[in-house]
């Protein structure tokens, strides 16, 4: 071959370099139900992809382990207090796989609870999960929190989490008039109230915790303290306002003795057991389990009453071309 053709061939090369045009970005749909809350003050929701370590990649490969997986983000969005979505900015909210990614390859979806502002490099807590079926030409997904790349169907067992009991003592203090100003989560004598599974077991979904709250007719809510597990000491013993004997039991629970006296059985104050989670420091209540709307007016103290399990399924669908 000739110099000069050499030269007419580089040309040609380069050009054939360039012609594959990279997968194109496509537009997903979403809707969505039930979803806890979040104004963009407090946070966002994020939609992610799960992909292969390659999303690029013509090919799909034969099986991928959600450890090795790499995450796409699609969109972000904020629920107002009707449950309806919108953009963390406001105006048009829109939700896009980029461009240059394989449609074909991803293998299931995630949604997050993300802080305000620029959406992070790797997912946060998980709320949702699910696996991504449909055909070559559709993709869908419905993420749950039972999806196994959030919380799984062994950590959300409905029948086991049917009810909670909580009982009205203060075991910060050795005064006797004063047990109707604090909530403790026990049954019985001393054993736990809450059939919570330890948050521990979650080792790949990290940023959760569980936080319980008596809410007044006014819709104040106070924290009786942030928890990992059910058998266990919260994160503030027995509570900013307690008693002298700072860590009485070995299980959530506060008092309202000192500072900020709060009389619970007097008709206006409920009870509600949340799933918070824990980057975004939330002055309220984020994903109820357990809700109870008043405790009766002169309610006992000492004793153990029932408290509902509420927990109400999210569930977001998505769909998308491939």
């Amino acid at each position: 071959m000739t110099r000069y053709s050499l030269l007419l061939l580089i040309p040609l090369l380069l050009i054939g370099c360039t012609t594959d045009e990279p997968f194109p970005a496509l537009e997903v749909d979403l809707t969505a139900a039930n979803l806890p809350q979040l104004e963009p003050s407090e946070g966002q929701y994020v939609l992610w992809a799960s992909y292969p370590d390659d999303p690029t990649s013509p090919e799909k490969p034969g099986g991928v382990a959600h450890s090795s997986a790499a995450y796409v983000p699609i969109g972000a969005f904020v629920v107002d207090p009707a449950g309806a979505i919108s953009s963390p900015a406001g105006g048009p909210i829109a939700f896009s796989l980029p461009e240059g990614y394989n449609p074909q390859l991803i293998f299931d979806a995630i949604i997050t609870v993300e802080r305000p502002g620029s959406i992070p490099e790797d997912p946060g807590a998980r709320l949702l999960a699910g696996a991504v079926e449909g055909s070559r030409q559709q993709g869908t997904a419905d993420l749950t929190v039972g999806g196994a790349d959030a919380f799984g169907r062994n950590f959300f067992d409905d029948e086991r989490l049917e009810e909670g009991r909580y009982g009205l003592v203060t075991p910060s203090t050795t005064e006797t008039d004063d047990e109707n100003q604090g909530l403790w989560f026990f049954s019985g004598t001393s054993a736990p109230g809450l059939p919570l599974d330890s948050l521990s077991r979650l080792s790949e979904n990290r940023g959760w915790s569980y936080e319980a709250w008596v809410i007044d007719s006014a819709d104040r809510s106070y924290t009786l303290g942030r928890f990992d597990a059910a058998d266990v000491r919260d994160s503030d013993g027995a509570g900013s306002f307690g008693g002298p004997i700072a860590n009485p039991l070995q299980l959530p629970g506060s008092d309202f003795v000192e500072g900020t006296l709060l009389i619970l059985n007097d008709g206006t104050f409920g009870v509600t057991v949340a799933l918070q989670p824990t980057s975004l420091g939330l002055e309220r209540p984020f994903y109820t389990l357990y809700h109870l709307d008043r405790i009766d007016a002169g309610t006992t103290t000492g004793v153990a009453f029932s408290l509902p399990y509420t927990r109400v399924e999210p569930v977001v669908s998505i769909t998308f071309s491939r």
